[in-house]
């Protein structure tokens, strides 16, 4: 087991400059990356929050009967204009 161990030490004091630089570009993508994603997800946001919601509700009909008289449509398209 001890050999192992030396072979081991051997091989990363051999490979270390390689270990270094790859270790260097995984821990630089990984930070680019969340910064990619932090600006997306802000920009997603920042959109959605634009989007407008109209509602219009119908106080007349407070028992939940549909409109007897059917002149009121609440749904026309001239109120989506």
């Amino acid at each position: 087991m001890r050999q192992f161990a030396t072979l081991l030490l051997r091989e990363v004091a051999e490979w270390r400059l390689l270990l270094i630089v790859v270790g260097v570009l995984f821990v630089l993508g990984l930070a680019g990356s969340a910064v990619g994603i932090n600006r997306l997800a802000r920009e997603v946001m920042k959109e959605s929050t634009e989007i407008q919601v109209k509602l219009q509700v119908d106080h007349d009909n407070q028992a939940g009967e549909e409109d007897q008289a059917g002149d009121h449509d609440v749904w026309a398209d001239d109120d989506w204009e």
